[in-house]
């Protein structure tokens, strides 16, 4: 950013207070140009009464001449105290002139003009010598005001252009600075939003990209360090979600109270969990009745193939259960009732290891583990 380690936020009101803070100048100088405009139109009034004032002034005087009347006299002195106002006011003026020529030239024309009104006020103005003198004093000020004219003319052309030209330097000074400022920070805010831009492109492709590179202390360093959290998080779900399609023990996950993704797919691995092992469970016992339905229907087989001879049938039985089951030995015994108060046992058949054997033996009831099942009459099993 054009501060590091500032927020976003405050660089918009740094901006906004350094905008403001130049319209402020630039309205400083506003007033400032204004003020100097008023003072040139102002002189410029008094500048064009000033010569009004002078030329009624030579009328009158001529007038005097012409007429020798006394009001003409009073009106030549009244235009010249009219005159005499308006240097005055001239001379009030700061035409900001580095020689000083119009306070210089407006002191000549007033000398110039008390010359002329003390000439008036001698009585006998109209006579010859007078009027020569008048003349002369009046050739005089018409000099010296046409120099004042000159200058106050050439005073408003140069100051007219310095304050276009200053005006025109200010408005373009601040124009580009105003400009270069939003222009940085347009680039900079255009720099970050493209580098999140092509981090959420990623994203919505399915990628997982690394997080986007920000200065830490603004809004976008933390939005850096947030996405940065979010991708390590979507690793660890991806790597999760591949050890729930492979065999074997599945990573250990613990989502957030508030993480919504992580709690769904621990609750689809417990149901996976649970559907395997209901499929294991369901396979074993279909295999053990399909096992259990085979061993009855062979034994079935073996039962009416066979109805005569009881050893032989004993021995085909034992035969197929041990087969069958898997083991190394087995015996069958057949009760003897003959002796109701005295039973007995009697081995009718004997396989061990793939071979009949050819065994005789009697048990009591209660004798060893076949006299204790036919007591009993309960199975036995022991491992």
């Amino acid at each position: 950013m054009i501060i590091n380690g500032i927020t976003v936020r405050l660089k918009l009101l740094l901006t906004t207070l350094v905008t403001l803070l130049l319209l402020a100048v630039l309205s400083v100088i506003y007033l400032d140009v204004s003020h100097r405009i008023s003072l040139e139109n102002r002189l410029l009034d008094t500048r064009s009464a000033m010569l009004s004032d002078l030329r009624s002034l030579n009328g009158a005087i001529q007038q005097l001449f012409l007429s020798g009347e006394v009001q003409w006299l009073e009106i030549s002195v009244r235009n010249a105290h009219q005159l005499e106002s308006h240097l005055t006011i001239i001379s009030e003026m700061d035409p900001h002139q580095e020689d000083g020529a119009i306070p210089m030239r407006t002191d000549r024309v007033q000398t110039a003009l008390d010359h002329l009104v003390a000439a008036l006020n001698v009585p006998g103005a109209n006579d010859s010598a007078s009027r020569s003198i008048i003349q002369s004093h009046m050739m005089v000020l018409g000099e010296m005001a046409g120099d004042l004219d000159g200058s106050i003319s050439r005073e408003l052309d140069h100051s007219t252009g310095a304050i276009r030209t200053r005006l025109f330097l200010a408005m373009l000074l601040g124009i580009l600075f105003i400009g270069g400022i939003l222009v940085l920070f347009t680039i900079n805010l255009g720099k970050a939003f493209g580098k999140l831009s092509a981090f959420t492109n990623n994203l919505s492709r399915g990628r997982l990209p690394a997080a986007p590179d920000f200065e830490p202390g603004d809004e976008f360093g933390q939005m850096a360090g947030d996405l940065s959290r979010h991708v390590e998080d979507l690793s660890q779900k991806v790597s999760y979600i591949k050890s729930l399609s492979t065999e074997g023990s599945r990573e250990h996950y613990k989502p957030g109270a508030e993480d919504e993704l992580g709690n769904a797919l621990v609750v689809l691995s417990d149901y996976l969990i649970k559907k395997d092992l209901d499929e294991v469970s369901r396979n074993r016992e279909d295999k053990k009745q399909n096992w259990i339905s085979e061993g009855v229907a062979q034994m079935g087989d073996v039962l009416r193939s066979e109805r005569e001879n009881v050893t032989d049938l004993s021995y085909l039985v034992i035969q197929k259960l041990v087969n069958y089951m898997n083991v190394e030995m087995g015996s069958l015994f057949i009760t003897n009732d003959t002796d109701p108060d005295h039973l007995t046992l009697e081995l009718t058949a004997s396989y061990a290891y793939d071979r009949r054997k050819y065994l005789n033996r009697t048990l009591d009831w209660g004798d060893g583990l076949p006299g204790s099942c036919a007591m009993e009459k309960k199975r036995i099993f022991l491992t």
